[in-house]
């Protein structure tokens, strides 16, 4: 009996011994978890992030911008598509940061401060912020990044931009028809690829209204200079401008050709109301289904590494605002409609074939769309463009 006794009670101390190690074991877990919070979303893999009891992959969103949503246009459109993505998923958890310098250290220093709280979906929206983002891509190889309109992209960096060039195709067309004007302007902010090609195909849509359009292009070399931004639309005018196109934040540009009584195209934001005598329509990003779709795609799993986005009409991305019946005839609205239909479809394209530049330099082949890194890298004007990149 005391040798039963005996194997009852170490088989008891045994028991006991296992269950304390178990305890401790979770317990253990458990404070780890806790305590490499600030790590977590490194170790939450843009490949093998933690899922949900239905399968899906859980996701935090952090964007990074420069400016504020109040007073820059470019930051505000992102911020209307990030508003459109909580509408469509309202649970989603979204870290908004504004106000980031364009240059410097201060991207990378947000980028980790998102990472600490657990982001694995990251979007920065600054051209200024390539840089930072590639590098914090490498720095944690286990969130994806999406950079805002740069070229480069790999297994945890993607690329994301609008083919803003169809719809400002359509506003030159606008503008053309209703000014009647063989001289149109462009006043543009940094003089970027992204810029660029929406000075160029402004003056393409103005040259498909009216083949003898001359056109003459001004940048301001700042994202936002409200004086700079009327002077250069001022010395168009004086120049001889009937209309003027921009990408600028600031409303100085349509308040500029209200004044001298010349007609407008706002960008970005409806403009309407600033200059409700001159502004035909306005250029609008629509940035929300292209944050939709990155969004829920991760969360399914079906984006699961950097890829190049780019966006258009056909996805709901791009397009204008409701034309200034005040000045733009039912005719002319009319045949602008039709133009979007041909646009949205692919009959009418903007970069097509073999395109001059003002330097005598020829883009393209004939019969062919211009390549997609071609349009994303432009650094040309067309050939019936004045103006320097």
């Amino acid at each position: 009996m005391k040798k039963n006794e005996m194997r009852i009670l170490a088989l008891l101390l045994t028991l006991a011994l296992a269950i304390a190690c178990l305890a401790g074991c979770s317990s253990g877990k458990a404070e780890t978890a806790e305590t490499t919070a600030a790590g977590s979303a490194a170790t939450t893999a843009a490949g093998s992030a933690a899922t949900t009891a239905a399968g899906e992959r859980k996701c935090k969103v952090g964007v990074v911008n420069t400016g504020t949503a109040e007073t820059m246009a470019w930051t505000r459109a992102h911020k209307e598509g990030i508003d459109y993505l909580k509408e469509k998923m309202p649970d989603l958890d979204v870290v908004w940061v504004e106000d980031v310098a364009d240059s410097g250290p201060d991207c990378g220093t947000v980028i980790d401060e998102l990472v600490n709280e657990g982001c694995n979906l990251i979007f920065t929206t600054s051209y200024g912020f390539m840089q930072a983002t590639q590098e914090a891509a490498k720095k944690y190889p286990n969130v994806l990044f999406f950079h805002n309109q740069s070229t480069t992209y790999g297994d945890n960096l993607g690329v994301y931009d609008v083919r803003d060039y169809e719809a400002v195709f359509l506003t030159g067309y606008l503008a053309e028809r209703v000014s009647k004007g063989n001289f149109l302007g462009y006043v543009g902010t940094n003089p970027m690829p992204t810029v660029i090609r929406a000075a160029n195909a402004f003056a393409l849509g103005a040259k498909y209204a009216n083949s003898d359009v001359k056109m003459q292009a001004v940048f301001t070399n700042s994202w936002y200079d409200v004086t700079a931004e009327k002077e250069a639309a001022l010395a168009l005018i004086d120049s001889g401008a009937k209309a003027l196109g921009m990408q600028v934040s600031s409303p100085a540009v349509v308040q500029a050709s209200q004044e001298r009584g010349i007609y407008s195209v706002g960008f970005s934001d409806d403009m309407h109301d600033y200059a409700p005598k001159s502004v035909l329509c306005s250029f609008k990003w629509n940035w929300g289904p292209l944050y939709l779709y990155m969004v829920q795609s991760f969360i399914d799993g079906t984006l699961t590494k950097g890829e190049d986005l780019f966006f258009g009409l056909d996805k709901g991305c791009g397009g204008i605002t409701a034309y200034n019946k005040d000045l733009v005839s039912d005719d002319i609205a009319k045949d602008c409609d039709a133009l979007f239909e041909k646009l949205k479809s692919g009959d009418v394209k903007v970069f097509y074939g073999a395109i001059k530049d003002n330097t005598g330099k020829t883009h393209g082949t004939a019969d062919k769309d211009l390549p997609s890194e071609d349009i994303r890298s432009m650094d040309w004007l067309v050939d019936f463009m004045s103006g320097k990149v």
